[in-house]
């Protein structure tokens, strides 16, 4: 059977795909240079604080903490961030953002390997189909829709951060590459806020 010639339609996609594909590589590379101008940051930070807030050791064990807290469905563990953000002060926020995205990204990769056997990660989906699924299984959606579940307060009713992100690596709605890049930039927000000091730890802890 002859093949029909590729349609101009089809060639247009093909490019308009590879072109999506190097605008997440680019992404992607920048938000690994962010992360890394961050753990620097701190370092640098740490050293100049020192003697005041503790030592890395102890900024570390926390993050640690925060972030294995974070990677488990239904635990509030937010509060342990923004408490590191309150006694460390800049370092810590650097440090907490560093420990969501290490949580999160535990999370998803748990999802991964528990594939088609976590019966927790197919209860979160049922709740969160109407979010992760389009009609057209776009990554944009799919992407978005990472973005502003983890943003939305409450979120621990649907599994919280850990939970979004394990359903999110359990049924591959999006590929790791993919999941990080928009955790990475949707989870920076708030320590950018605090950052510049729109916001405070101390309101954010009140509400």
């Amino acid at each position: 059977m002859v093949k029909p010639a590729p349609t101009r339609f089809s060639n247009l996609t093909g490019a308009a795909s590879l072109a999506m594909r190097k605008w997440w590589r680019l992404l992607g590379t920048l938000v690994l240079l962010a992360v890394a101008a961050s753990v620097v940051g701190t370092g640098q930070g740490l050293a100049a604080h020192q003697g005041e807030m503790g030592s890395l050791a102890t900024l570390l064990a926390i993050s640690l903490l925060y972030a294995a807290l974070l990677a488990v469905p239904f635990v509030p563990s937010v509060e342990i961030g923004l408490l590191i953000m309150l006694l460390y002060g800049r370092p810590g926020i650097l440090a907490a953002y560093c420990a969501t995205l290490l949580g999160l990204n535990l999370a998803y990769l748990a999802g991964r390997m528990l594939r088609g056997r976590c019966a927790i990660a197919q209860r979160l989906q049922d709740r969160l189909t109407k979010w992760t699924r389009h009609p057209g299984g776009r990554p944009l959606f799919a992407g978005l829709a990472l973005a502003a579940l983890l943003n939305t307060p409450g979120n621990t009713a649907v599994g919280g951060g850990g939970g979004i992100s394990l359903v999110y690596g359990a049924f591959s709605v999006l590929s790791w590459f993919r999941f990080a890049v928009c955790v990475a930039l949707a989870t920076a927000l708030i320590p950018v806020l605090v950052l510049l000091g729109v916001l405070g730890v101390e309101q954010l802890m009140a509400s």
